[in-house]
């Protein structure tokens, strides 16, 4: 496997999930890939928040959504907004949403750690 450090042009789509939903992860990965015209598609390790994996982010100039469990739909319509730039025009499809700012972590709280 080789390894960039070069941005992606466009929508990032990772799916998060521990080794329990590692199935469930894998085909909605597949769902995203298969969605995917100019979208890159990574699965990655888990999140800590067990109840919500396989967690879907999508990530655009704009921000991250975060789609808990998604269904195969879900994810090819989650995908396809990203590409079209309505990802948050459908923001009751999707559980949270950060703005990026200058930051290049995921959000935190503003209290506590």
């Amino acid at each position: 496997m080789t390894a960039s450090q070069d941005a992606p042009e466009g929508p990032v789509v990772r799916v998060a999930a521990g080794s329990t939903h590692r199935a469930d992860a894998s085909a909605v990965a597949e769902a995203a890939r298969e969605a995917a015209e100019t979208t890159t598609v990574r699965e990655t390790g888990p999140t800590g928040a067990e109840a919500l994996e396989p967690l879907l982010l999508v990530t655009t100039a704009e921000g991250t959504a975060f789609h808990a469990r998604p269904s195969p739909d879900a994810v090819a319509d989650a995908v396809a907004a990203a590409e079209d730039g309505t990802a948050g025009d459908g923001a009751d499809a999707f559980v949270a949403a950060a703005d990026h700012g200058d930051e290049s972590a995921l959000p935190r709280p503003r209290t506590g750690r």
